[in-house]
C-alpha cells in the first residue's frame, strides 16, 4: 500500500521522520527489560509492536519516545539517520501512553 493510499502525504504535510534503532537495552534493577532490540520505523508505512503481556513493547515506545531516562538506556537511536534530538522528535511525533487511552 502505497503513503497515498493511508492519507499520510500531501500537500501543507510535514516530512515524516525515519526512526531507527539498533541494541537497546534497558534494565531496571537487576531485571533485563529490552536485549539487544533493533528496528526502524519509516514514514508512509504501518508498523506494529506485537509480543505477549510483560515482553517491553510499552518500555521500548518510551525509550524510543524519549520517556526513560537517558542513563537508564544503552544502544542506538536516530532520527532520519542523525542522533535522536527529542525536541525535534516531539514537534514532529505523538505518542500516547497506555495509562491516558
Amino acid at each position: 500500500m502505497e503513503a497515498a493510499e493511508l492519507g499520510v502525504s500531501g500537500p501543507g504535510r510535514r516530512k515524516g521522520l525515519t526512526i531507527e534503532f539498533t541494541d537497546l537495552r534497558l534494565k531496571a534493577g537487576e531485571k533485563v527489560i529490552l536485549d539487544g532490540v533493533s528496528g526502524r520505523f519509516r514514514p508512509g508505512h504501518l508498523s506494529a509492536v506485537m509480543g505477549p503481556s510483560g515482553a517491553g513493547k510499552t518500555s521500548l515506545l518510551d525509550v524510543l519516545s524519549g520517556f526513560t531516562h537517558p542513563s537508564l538506556v544503552e544502544g542506538s537511536i536516530t532520527l532520519d539517520g542523525e542522533p535522536r534530538d527529542l525536541v525535534r522528535l516531539r514537534h514532529q511525533s505523538c505518542y500516547i501512553t497506555q495509562e491516558f487511552s
